[in-house]
């Protein structure tokens, strides 16, 4: 398949399994922060989800009840589009490390398996 001559750049995966945790969906780490993948019939329902997903996920981990913690998500948080050529849309919500750290949350600890 030709992508119009463009290279697209070697990446490196780490795929983890996290024993004794789910996930309804994808979440995916890296330097920046953490976001949440979620594909459904309309983008609008994607987003939403996958707002809700982040929201579930970590506002335990910290000292705030739901509504301040999704007004802190609303200011701190970005809704982003993956993709919408497929039947189904994609949408993530990314959360960057500043925030994680603020609040010390660790999803993901060097060295559990």
């Amino acid at each position: 398949m030709a992508y119009l001559g463009s290279k697209f750049p070697r990446v490196k995966v780490t795929l983890n399994v996290i024993k004794g945790s789910s996930l309804n969906y994808p979440l995916i780490e890296n330097e920046e922060g953490i976001a949440a993948l979620v594909s459904k019939e309309s983008l609008d329902d994607a987003a939403n989800q996958a707002v809700e997903e982040m929201i579930d996920l970590l506002q335990p981990h910290t000292d705030l009840s739901v509504p301040e913690f999704t007004m802190l998500m609303s200011a701190a948080g970005q809704s982003q589009i993956s993709q919408i050529v497929d039947p189904l849309k994609t949408a993530r919500f990314f959360v960057p490390k500043s925030i994680l750290e603020a609040y010390d949350i660790q999803l993901f600890k060097k060295g559990a398996e």
